[in-house]
């Protein structure tokens, strides 16, 4: 059988969303699996577009990150805990930033 990609652990996506997440109190398991989510879903559609030119494949980075990734946050805020936040917008322009060195 061969292996699977994760796409949640390339470039430390879900990593990185695991530290904030530890941070936040209240319900850290439903925080956790909307992130492997995010990252699996996110690293695919990159992937995805990876013979695309750049100029798409940054769109499509910055429609991820801050259209997507963004009302996820607000999501958290809403129906998860208010503390979610601020870390997760700063977890998303972390994200942003390191799509942008890959592009």
């Amino acid at each position: 059988m061969l292996a699977t990609v994760s796409y949640a652990d390339e470039r430390g996506c879900f990593e990185s969303a695991q530290q904030w997440i530890a941070k936040v109190n209240g319900e850290q398991h439903i925080l956790r699996s909307h992130a492997k989510a995010n990252c699996e879903f996110s690293g695919r559609w990159i992937q995805d577009i990876a013979s695309e030119n750049q100029a798409i494949r940054k769109r499509v980075c910055n429609d991820l990150v801050l259209i997507w990734t963004h009302k996820e946050c607000i999501y958290f805020r809403d129906y998860v805990t208010h503390e979610a936040y601020d870390p997760c917008k700063s977890w998303s322009r972390q994200m942003c930033t390191q799509r942008r060195m890959v592009l």
